[in-house]
Order: C-alpha cells, then structure tokens, then sequence
C-alpha cells in the first residue's frame, strides 16, 4: 500500500517534472530567451558601494554618524552627517568647522535634555 502509492507519487512527479521542461524548452523557442547558463559568465560589474574618501577613520565617523541619524530618526544628525560629508571632501582644514559643529550639536542636545528634565520635573 504505502509502496504502491510512493511509486504513485513519485511516477507523478517525474511526469509534472518532464511536462515542466517541455513547456520551458517551448516558451524558450518562442521567446528567443536563453535556457542554458553560458559557458563563461561574466558577472555584473559591482556597483560603488561607498564613497571613498581616502581616510578610513573619517568614513568609519561618518558611517557611526548616519547609524546614529537613523536610528534616532534625527534631521539634524542627518544635516550634520551631510555637512560634514561635504566638508571631508573639501581638505583636512575644514575639519575645525566640523569639531565646530558637533560641539554645537551636543551643546543644543544638551539643552534640549535638560529643558526636558525641568519640564518633567515641574
């Protein structure tokens, strides 16, 4: 019985299988579409996946930057993000403007919680 019925299923499948060739074998004639992977594939040229902007610790801030824009679902962090994006592109020396802002971010942010804290205590 559970022999019979395996064979059942399998003499099935093995048709379901044929039949599924068949139909790709003439979709493929009538289509003009390859079936068969070529003999030499040449894979895709890989897309640029980051900016390289020649120093890796500035990448890795400004990776940890946009994590953290994200994350807090943050406009400013995302400006600052940009800005110094921009700022990086331009030379080392704009990086004094850029310590600049971030001082000035976390000052803000500072504000921002103490402001909160006051408001909550009251």
């Amino acid at each position: 019985t559970k022999k019979s019925e395996w064979e059942e299923r399998s003499s099935t499948r093995a048709k379901e299988s044929e039949a599924i060739e068949t139909a790709i074998s003439i979709l493929a004639k009538v289509t003009g579409v390859r079936i068969s992977p070529p003999g030499n594939p040449v894979p895709p040229p890989s897309p640029v996946a980051l900016l390289q902007l020649g120093n890796p610790r500035a990448e890795q801030a400004l990776r940890i930057l946009r994590q953290e824009a994200k994350a807090a679902h943050s406009k400013a962090l995302e400006r600052l993000a940009d800005d110094v994006t921009e700022r990086v592109k331009h030379g080392a020396g704009a990086f004094d403007q850029v310590v600049n802002s971030i001082q000035k971010m976390i000052h803000l942010l500072m504000n921002e919680q103490t402001e909160e804290d006051d408001h909550k205590n009251w």
